[in-house]
């Protein structure tokens, strides 16, 4: 499955640079001109990868990260700036502000190739902490308000979806307690209610795994438990 990577950028000539590049390294790109659109596919699907201009749009730039860091699909996904040069006030700034790399134009084919292979491993690293596979078991869940058994939907590596309760809130931290198919103990992490939606159910947020648990987990997303059976 490819890997998804949107490039806005107001320059067209380096949107088709950039397509045709990433597109030859087996990616699908997506390519916008403008922040307003771009923050649409944000929220409505999941990427793995941002290309960010910033020429003369930077405050729309910006708003772009916030838009991508406060996503339910996109929050951790790598981000890079496309900065004039080397830009150092805006490199910092937008550091501060939740971009992680930088890359100065004038871009080529050689330098976006690069680059691309140098975050490849960061990609697939957020793509496995997307990955959800159905789990379908009985969760206790403990909170201030007591214990309420819940069903589960699906697990990732880092977060679990519970069927919809009204006993929970959003940014509420509780503890979870539940089987793991093909693990001989109980799985226990505390987590942070994240969001809640009738159409989805409550998705968690793990916030306490210990190494033992957290091996159980990854094994179970990648099928070592499975092979271990």
């Amino acid at each position: 499955m490819a890997l998804t990577v949107m490039v806005v950028d107001e320059e067209l000539e380096v949107l088709s640079l950039a397509k045709a590049c990433l597109g030859s390294l087996g990616c699908e790109v997506l390519e916008q001109c403008h922040s307003r659109e771009a923050a649409s596919i944000v929220r409505a699907r999941k990427l793995h990868l941002v290309f960010l201009g910033a020429r003369r749009q930077y405050l729309e730039a910006i708003e772009l990260v916030h838009v991508i860091r406060r996503s339910r699909l996109n929050s951790g996904i790598p981000i890079v700036m496309l900065t004039e040069g080397h830009d150092t006030r805006a490199m910092r700034r937008g550091a501060s502000e939740g971009i992680q790399f930088f890359l100065a134009k004038p871009l080529s084919q050689d330098r976006i190739t690069r680059f691309f292979r140098t975050m490849r491993s960061a990609m697939w690293a957020e793509r496995r902490r997307a990955t959800r596979l159905p789990l379908h078991v009985t969760a206790t869940c403990r909170s201030c308000r007591g214990t309420l058994q819940l069903p589960t939907s699906n697990l990732s590596t880092g977060g679990m979806l519970l069927e919809l309760c009204e006993g929970l809130t959003r940014c509420q931290e509780i503890e979870l307690e539940f089987p793991l198919p093909g693990y001989d103990r109980p799985i226990r992490v505390t987590a942070t209610v994240r969001h809640q939606t009738p159409e989805v159910g409550v998705g968690v947020k793990f916030q306490e795994v210990s190494p033992v648990n957290q091996r159980a987990i990854d094994s179970y997303i990648s099928g070592g438990l499975e092979k271990q059976g």
